[in-house]
């Protein structure tokens, strides 16, 4: 096995990630061992893929608890006090970081206290961290930035009872996915989700640890817009690993988006559900 294949796939173990972009390295191995499904730019892994990664790379000599670089699992500050180039590491700046808010007009609810945030912004706070200190009785994820920074321009999460924790889901750059799913596990709190309304979306949804609820306006309203949807989106999620997921859903919500969805055989952005307001 190449060493840049097997430090991409330690990366994946380690940081539990559920995607990553896609490699021809990456792909060649997914393809050989059949883990992780293709999904647009990236491979998707869930928790059974990732062990079946881990079996692999210990089978082939490689640990992937240990880091190929020694410098990968340090801090630019710590690689700074041994080396004159703090990017020697690739170890990420928001390391364990997820983002946080609350729902327009209700507070964040902190052990120190209830805060508000003003409109469009959030906090940037350790996963763990988060998992002692927020006083939520349930949790949102959103899969997009710009509806978690907009959260207070969706009309239809205002429906939302309650009072939950909004977080964003992540992506493979900034805010990694798998922090906001070791937050998931710890709260261990009824989760709605709010993704896109497309294969793909009710994957990450049916995935995510905890979750209970599917955000989604009216049937009337979705098929209104998933007519006016994206087919070749839809088409490039429609993978023989997805279909399998999708045909054996066992959430009543997400069975029903489903259908509807695979009825139209469209893809709908959750950023649609900005333009309603």
């Amino acid at each position: 096995m190449e060493k840049g294949v097997a430090k991409i796939l330690a990366t994946i173990c380690q940081n539990a990630c559920e995607e990553y972009p896609a490699g021809k390295g990456l792909e060649a191995f997914c393809e050989e061992y059949g883990v992780g499904y293709r999904d647009g730019k990236s491979f998707r892994f869930y928790a059974t893929a990732r062990e079946k990664i881990k079996r692999i790379l210990l089978a082939s000599n490689y640990d992937w608890r240990s880091d190929i670089s020694t410098f990968n699992q340090l801090s630019r500050a710590e690689v700074s006090r041994l080396s004159n180039n703090e990017k020697d590491t690739s170890r990420p700046v928001r390391e364990g970081k997820v983002a946080i808010k609350s729902l327009p007009g209700r507070p964040l609810l902190l052990t120190t206290g209830p805060i508000t945030l003003p409109p469009g912004t959030n906090l940037d706070v350790g996963f763990e961290w988060v998992a002692a200190n927020i006083r939520h009785d349930s949790v949102l994820v959103i899969e997009n930035w710009e509806c978690f920074e907009r959260a207070h321009d969706v009309e239809l999460l205002g429906e939302i009872p309650g009072n939950p924790l909004v977080v964003f889901r992540g992506d493979p750059t900034v805010y990694k996915v798998g922090f906001t799913h070791a937050l998931l596990e710890q709260l261990q709190k009824p989760v709605a989700a709010f993704v896109d309304y497309d294969p793909a979306g009710i994957v990450i949804a049916q995935g995510l640890p905890c979750f209970e609820s599917f955000v989604a306006p009216s049937d009337e309203v979705l098929e209104l817009l998933l007519e006016g949807g994206n087919g070749e989106r839809f088409a490039e999620q429609y993978s023989s690993n997805t279909v399998k997921v999708l045909d054996t859903l066992e959430h009543e919500q997400l069975r029903h988006a489903w259908q509807l969805i695979n009825k139209h055989g469209k893809a709908l952005p959750q950023e649609k559900m900005i333009s309603l307001c």
